[in-house]
Order: C-alpha cells, then sequence, then structure tokens
C-alpha cells in the first residue's frame, strides 16, 4: 500500500467533494471549497494507491480576539472506512496544525464537533491535543442532516511555531 499526502489543488477538488459528500452527514457549498484552495498550505489530502482516502480541510482566518493574528479552522476530517484505523486521520490533523503554526502569526487550531459525539471528541483529545473549549448552543440547527444535533462542541489547540533546530 502506497500512501502519499499533498495540498488541495483545483484537479483534485472533485475527488475531495466525492470524499467528503460520501463520508459527512451534509454537503458543503463551492465556497467552502474555494476557501480550502486559498488556504491550500494547511489542508491536506491522503492518496492510497493513488486514489483518494483521507483529507483535513482547513482555511485560515482573522483571529476575532487577537488583533495581527490568524487561527486555522478545520472545516472537516474525513477517512475512507476502508483504509481506518492506520492513524491516517491523526496523521492529516497533525500535518496541518504543523502547517498552520509555520504561517505567520496564526496562532491557534480549532474546530466544531456535534455534541454528543464522544468518540469523535475522544480521537481529537487523544490523537491530536485539542481540548474542549465550550458549547455553542444552535451551530448546527440550520444544517441539513445534522437534525436532532443542533449543538456543537468547540474544540481549540495553542499553535506555537516549530523550532527547527529542536530534536
Amino acid at each position: 500500500m502506497a500512501v502519499d499526502f499533498e495540498g488541495p489543488a483545483p484537479e483534485s477538488l472533485p475527488a475531495l467533494k466525492e470524499l467528503l459528500g460520501r463520508l459527512l452527514p451534509f454537503a458543503y457549498p463551492d465556497a467552502v471549497y474555494q476557501q480550502v484552495l486559498a488556504s491550500a498550505d494547511v489542508s491536506q489530502l491522503a492518496f492510497v494507491d493513488g486514489a483518494l482516502a483521507g483529507a483535513c480541510v482547513c482555511r485560515l482566518e482573522a483571529h476575532p480576539e487577537q488583533a495581527g493574528s490568524g487561527r486555522c479552522y478545520v472545516v472537516a476530517v474525513a477517512v475512507d472506512p476502508s483504509v481506518r484505523g492506520l492513524g491516517l486521520g491523526s496523521f492529516l490533523v497533525q500535518r496541518s496544525m504543523f502547517s498552520a503554526a509555520c504561517c505567520d502569526g496564526i496562532v491557534e487550531a480549532y474546530l466544531h464537533v456535534p455534541d454528543g459525539e464522544e468518540a469523535t471528541i475522544m480521537f481529537y483529545e487523544r490523537a491530536c491535543n485539542l481540548q474542549r473549549a465550550e458549547t455553542v448552543e444552535g451551530y448546527y440547527k440550520d444544517s441539513p442532516g445534522m437534525e436532532g444535533r443542533p449543538d456543537a462542541v468547540v474544540m481549540r489547540k495553542p499553535l506555537e511555531t516549530p523550532d527547527p533546530f529542536s530534536e
């Protein structure tokens, strides 16, 4: 099994849309994919034997509480069921956060998880060192496919610029 990692590009968008559409309970609008391309340095795709098998799609944005700083929003993480359990998901998220930390002024990574998805929350805590920050009531209330799960848990991780001389 050959695994390759790369950032998203216009030619990989159809496969990315198909993967996310198949694995997530809702479809993202085209504007999200344009944001992902604009932040391609921090999003990561995993290809197994040449086929897209996993993705961590992110966007960079201004930090609302720290003037002059930015943050990395993890839009979605998805791994094809046929290759789950190999560590691809955690590796994709960690690569994305490392790439974001290398960007000038990016001080935090964060994401939303539907409230009640304890296995997903535990994955982000254990594999990616994200911490529960707060719950946003009604975050998913207008999202098709999320009926009955309107609230979101926000998870955050401070990012520090990697030291190229550390071991």
